[in-house]
């Protein structure tokens, strides 16, 4: 469950950055927004699922990135 919820906050920090990958103009930031978006599903999968500590760390990482985008 512990794996799940992390995949779930992965999910909404990278629909955070889809939407302002959608809303700016800019090419540059575009990219960059892309290339986040590409790091944070790296990130998720380089998770060991069997470690609960590392997972709960990733579930951390992630909230706190998400709450800096809203």
């Amino acid at each position: 469950m512990l794996y799940d919820v992390m995949r779930e906050t992965a999910t909404r920090v990278i629909g955070q950055l889809v939407a302002r990958q959608d809303a700016t103009e800019d090419p540059g930031e575009r990219a960059r927004l892309c290339q986040a978006r590409l790091d944070v599903k790296r990130r998720v999968l380089d998770v060991d699922v069997d470690d609960a500590g590392a997972v709960r760390s990733m579930t951390d990482e992630l909230r706190a990135e998400y709450d800096a985008l809203l």
